[in-house]
């Protein structure tokens, strides 16, 4: 059971004068604004002292400050962002986990992507897009400018100003069919056909690829395409597509890849048939998992989460046991009991494991609007920055629940002051449009 012993707010300020976070006043705590929230980013950023994570900051600040109506603060975010990048000594100060890459020329690369997607995202004109683009030092600069300015115009809901960039992508990969670069941009550009709807240029551009090692991928391609396509109620079209990828299946060489070419054909029927009817499982023909996994399981799913703890604390398998037990936590999470759901994530052994299912325990409670509950159970979770990531989570929802000021003194309370900024970042946003949700979690652990 979760312990409120103190409202949030009293802990959080506290905290705050131990570590010296960028709150300014009590008055911005309790009644959080965008512009505040906007404010606290730029001073959490000012603390950071890598290059690469303060040029990052800057850039999310100003995606930010363009959506709050500040648009010169905004440019004037990203050409500091930009002035970073051009800098030297870019991965001073990272972790070990933090940018993959490590010397300066790759970093520099990421975050020119970073400004080159903000830009965007911050509303720029399509000609200031072009303008950038058209200053690029060489093609694979330009290339890289033209596809991230495209990608997240898509992202942002402006396809029309979308579509010249696209245009533009083809354009930059005439005479050059083959290349590893090429198909990888060729692949894209035929998913933000499939993006913005203009499925016959997709399929046009899947017919341009050539019979070659990357048939598989072709297959691939056209399977996303007649996704698209049976989603936009054209079943012949779908169809003719499907067979199309099914027709491309002989031409590739590689035995493993073929089967696996086969594998994604056999499995999107699969996935029609059942769309079309009754699911096995719905209709009563699958076969019940009699096993005792799968009786804990028919406890839970029906409210017996005692009894269904009890059955998964007896399993010998340890794995088993942890995963019985985070299907368990979930389904209580799902079912609004998040104390219970807590209690039932903290039995789990394996950490990352147990760190996903406090996660849901956590977005529970700020659905519910209650801070402490988030605040206590992220105190469970053991790796930094898995706890960072599930209060980062739990913002948005805690706003759209009318709790703004839990959120803001959460992210107060958050030591990184490049995780902070981020958060007041998302904080703001979430104030400026309180009523969109968070995207619910697939129910699978994130890989990464």
């Amino acid at each position: 059971m979760i312990l409120k012993a103190a409202p949030i707010v009293g802990i959080v300020t506290a905290a705050v004068l131990i570590h010296g976070a960028a709150v300014a006043d009590t008055a911005c705590g309790m009644a959080p604004t965008p512009e505040c929230a906007i404010d606290l980013a730029h001073a959490s950023a000012d603390q950071i002292d890598s290059p690469a994570a303060k040029a990052t900051a800057l850039t999310r600040i100003a995606v930010a400050e363009a959506a709050a109506g500040y648009v010169e603060q905004s440019d004037s975010s990203l050409a500091l962002a930009q002035l970073i990048a051009d800098g030297s000594n870019l991965a001073d100060g990272l972790a070990e986990s933090e940018y993959g890459p490590r010397n300066d020329e790759d970093i520099r690369a990421m975050l020119y992507q970073q400004i080159a997607a903000a830009r965007a995202r911050s509303g720029a004109s399509l000609a200031a897009l072009s303008a950038v683009i058209d200053e690029a030092q060489d093609l694979e600069y330009e290339l890289m400018l033209t596809f991230v300015s495209a990608q997240s115009l898509i992202e942002s809901g402006r396809t029309d100003d979308a579509r010249p960039l696209i245009e533009r992508l083809v354009q930059q990969l005439d005479g050059d069919q083959n290349s590893e670069r090429a198909m990888a941009i060729r692949s894209s550009v035929i998913m933000m056909y499939v993006q913005i709807g203009d499925l016959t240029k997709a399929k046009a551009m899947v017919g341009q690829l050539p019979d070659n090692d990357e048939m598989l991928m072709k297959v691939g391609l056209l399977l996303r395409i007649a996704e698209a396509q049976r989603t936009a109620g054209d079943e012949a079209g779908a169809e003719a597509t499907l067979l199309a990828a099914e027709q491309s299946i002989p031409a590739i060489e590689n035995t493993e890849m073929r089967e696996m070419a086969g594998n994604m054909v056999s499995s999107m029927r699969t996935a029609i048939e059942k769309s079309d009817t009754k699911s096995a499982q719905d209709s009563g023909s699958c076969p019940a998992d009699l096993s005792p996994y799968g009786l804990a399981m028919d406890k839970a799913k029906f409210g017996y989460f005692a009894e269904a703890v009890e059955m998964a604390l007896a399993l010998e398998n340890p794995e088993k046991r942890d995963s019985a037990l985070s299907r368990i936590s979930s389904l209580q999470s799902k079912d609004g009991q998040a104390d219970g759901a807590y209690d039932t994530a903290l039995m789990i052994a394996e950490p990352y494991s147990r760190s996903y299912a406090l996660g849901e325990v956590i977005r529970m409670y700020a659905k519910e609007g209650n801070a402490d509950g988030v605040w206590f159970a992220a105190q469970s979770i053991e790796e930094e920055y898995e706890k960072t990531r599930a209060l980062s989570a739990a913002i948005a929802p805690l706003v759209a629940a009318g709790n703004p000021a839990g959120a803001a003194m959460i992210v107060g309370n958050m030591l990184d002051p490049a995780q902070r900024a981020a958060s007041y970042v998302m904080l703001a946003e979430s104030l400026l449009r309180p009523e969109k949700e968070p995207a619910e979690s697939s129910g699978e652990p994130d890989p990464e």
